[in-house]
């Protein structure tokens, strides 16, 4: 933010809220086996003095994760 307006963030995944909003840049998502295949994930941000903007970016799932012993 170019005011250094105090700035908090939200993702949805598919249009439902995967992260509320909050101050953390950083988030993580570990897709289940039920999650394989495309999604739109949507980055939200806004700072306090009404000014916002979103992001969206098309993922796909190909596998879940690997579990490890």
């Amino acid at each position: 933010d170019q005011e250094s307006d105090p700035i908090q963030y939200q993702v949805l995944l598919d249009g439902a809220v995967l992260v509320d909003w909050n101050t953390s840049k950083t988030q993580s998502w570990t897709p289940t086996t039920a999650q394989t295949g495309l999604h739109t994930l949507t980055g939200k941000a806004q700072d306090g003095y009404g000014g916002s903007d979103e992001k969206q970016a098309e993922v796909y799932v190909v596998r879940p994760p690997v579990q490890h012993p």
